[in-house]
């Protein structure tokens, strides 16, 4: 094995220095297009979210106005919206991770926790084209939301039961505090 000579620390160092800037220049442009980016994905996500609200859910009372959920693991707001039988509904926006990715839903609950709607903002899962046909096409056609959500078994299940997760989260959230005699 070679010793590390005297002759070879400049080099060394030089190498170090070199990959340190190249290191730190890059940093420093990712930093910068994050915050040139960041407000602008924002005002498009939320942008796609009203969207979908707009046309899946029914309209939203208080002009769009969210209300948020403080210390939820995936849900983050609510809207309340009125249906066209003049029923009032809530639409949750949940978040979630798994192995495969992100996904972050619009999920509509309605009188006796009954879940009309959900619909994806957001499907980062790696097998998301097959979470989509599989599961999220007949979801969303079904009459039956609760029996459509409860069949989670296809090629992309990691993906179906995380969505199945975060429409549960959004019926817990309102039988807790929307339903009659919700504590």
């Amino acid at each position: 094995m070679n010793k590390l000579q005297r002759s070879d620390v400049p080099n060394i160092l030089k190498t170090t220095l070199t990959l340190t800037v190249i290191a730190s220049v890059a940093a420093l442009l990712i930093a910068g297009a994050d915050l040139l980016t960041r407000d602008r994905i924002a005002a498009n996500t939320l942008e796609k979210e009203m969207s979908i609200l707009h046309e899946y859910f029914g309209e939203p009372e208080y002009d769009g106005k969210s209300f948020d959920i403080e210390g939820d693991d995936y849900l983050s707001k609510y809207y309340v919206v009125r249906l066209n039988n003049d029923e009032l509904s809530y639409v949750y926006r949940a978040d979630g991770r798994n192995g495969f990715g992100e996904i972050s839903l619009l999920a509509g609950i309605k009188e006796d926790a009954i879940i009309y709607s959900v619909r994806v903002i957001e499907n980062g899962q790696s097998y998301g084209s097959t979470l989509e046909d599989n599961y999220l096409k007949p979801l969303y056609e079904s009459n039956d939301k609760e029996d459509a959500l409860n069949h989670v078994e296809c090629s992309a299940t990691s993906g179906a039961k995380l969505v199945r997760k975060l429409v549960l989260a959004a019926k817990e959230h309102y039988q807790k505090h929307f339903m009659e005699g919700a504590a």
